[in-house]
C-alpha cells in the first residue's frame, strides 16, 4: 500500500530534510514530493540526493497568506503525481514544520485497514455551532480585493474601529485587516446551496488516490469554482473541504489526524510546540503534529527516540 507524503515548504530546507529522513526511516518505500516556494529561500536539490523516491518541484504561483496560491500548489502537485504516474494509494499533506508523533509505519498500517477516501477536519460554515461563528460566512460569501498592505502598530489601531463599524452596520461590504487590508463585496451568486454546501476546516488532510483524482478532475472541469474561491479569504481552509465533502462518490471521514494547539495564539497561527508539550504529544490520538521550530531540536530528538525506541 504505497503512501505519498506531499511536503509544502517555504523556508528551512534542513528542517524539511529532517522530516524526510524520519519518514524514510519508518517507511522506506514511501514516495515523498516536496513542493517548495522559492520566494523566501532556495532549496538545493543536492540535499535530497541521499534519499530514494524523493522529488522536488517548485511552487508555480507566488502568493500571499490567505490567497489561493497554497491550494493551487497542492492541485499542481497532484497533477505532477498523476502525470508522472507515481503509484500511491494515499496522499498525506504536510508542511515542513510538521512531525510524526506516532511511528509513520503505524499510521500507514491504519490507512491500509480503512475504506474511507479521506480524513478531513471539516464543518458546515453556516451551522449555528460552527467554531468560526460569522467569520466563515464573511470569508466565503464575499469577493475580496486585496491590497497586501499589512497594517502595523498605530496603523492597525487607527483602522480597527472602521473595520468594526463597517462589518457590524451592514451586510453588503466587509473590511478585513487580519491578512492585509482587504475589502469584500457580498457575492450576488455564491456557488453554494443546499446540495453544495460550503465547508471550512483544516488545510492538512489525508486522501485516497481516488479522491486526489477527483480533485484534479474538478479543477479541470470547474474552473469557475476556483475563480470564485480565489477572491475569498483563506480558501485553503475551505476549497478542498467543499469539493471533497460534497462529492457524491467519496466517503470522507471527519477525523483530526493532525495535532495542533491554538491556545493563546492570534491570526490563525498554531502554537510552536516544544519539550513542554512532549507528554501531551505522545498520548494524543493524532499521528502528526504541527508546528515545530527548527531551532528547538530537543523536542524533535525526544520524539525520534519515542518513535523508534519505545
Amino acid at each position: 500500500m504505497p503512501v505519498c507524503y506531499l511536503i509544502q515548504t517555504h523556508n528551512n530546507p534542513s528542517q524539511a530534510c529532517r522530516l524526510i529522513a524520519t519518514l524514510k526511516k519508518a517507511s522506506p518505500n514511501c514516495f515523498i514530493l516536496v513542493s517548495h516556494d522559492y520566494k523566501n529561500c532556495d532549496f538545493p536539490s543536492t540535499l535530497l540526493e541521499i534519499f530514494s523516491d524523493v522529488a522536488l518541484i517548485s511552487k508555480s504561483t507566488q502568493g500571499f497568506r490567505s490567497d489561493f496560491s497554497l491550494v493551487q500548489a497542492y492541485l499542481d502537485a497532484i497533477a505532477w503525481l498523476l502525470e508522472n504516474k507515481i503509484n500511491f494509494d494515499w496522499l498525506v499533506n504536510l508542511s515542513g514544520q510538521d512531525y510524526p508523533i506516532k511511528n509513520p509505519g503505524e499510521f500507514e498500517t491504519m490507512l491500509a485497514q480503512r475504506q474511507d477516501d479521506g480524513f478531513v477536519y471539516y464543518f458546515d460554515i453556516l451551522a449555528p455551532d460552527n467554531p468560526w461563528g460569522i467569520a466563515g460566512k464573511n470569508r466565503y460569501y464575499y469577493q475580496y480585493w486585496r491590497s497586501h498592505f499589512q497594517p502595523q502598530g498605530w496603523q492597525k489601531l487607527l483602522l480597527k474601529p472602521f473595520e468594526l463599524l463597517i462589518n457590524r452596520s451592514q451586510n453588503w461590504f466587509r473590511m478585513n485587516l487580519t491578512y492585509g487590508f482587504s475589502i469584500g463585496i457580498q457575492s450576488k451568486n455564491p456557488p453554494f446551496n443546499s446540495n453544495f454546501r460550503c465547508y471550512g476546516g483544516s488545510f492538512f488532510h489525508v486522501i485516497s488516490q481516488r479522491a486526489a483524482r477527483y480533485l484534479h478532475q474538478q479543477a479541470q472541469e470547474n474552473p469557475s469554482l476556483i475563480r470564485y474561491f480565489s477572491k475569498t479569504l483563506n480558501p485553503d481552509e475551505s476549497y478542498l473541504q467543499t469539493v471533497l465533502v460534497n462529492a457524491p462518490t467519496l466517503n470522507i471521514s471527519h477525523y483530526q489526524w493532525m495535532y495542533t494547539d491554538f491556545v493563546g495564539t492570534k491570526a490563525g497561527h498554531p502554537r510552536i510546540l516544544d519539550q513542554t508539550d512532549y507528554d501531551k504529544l505522545i498520548h494524543a490520538d493524532n499521528y502528526f503534529a504541527r508546528k515545530f521550530d527548527a531551532n528547538n531540536a530537543e523536542i524533535l530528538d525526544k520524539l525520534d527516540y519515542y518513535l523508534f525506541n519505545k
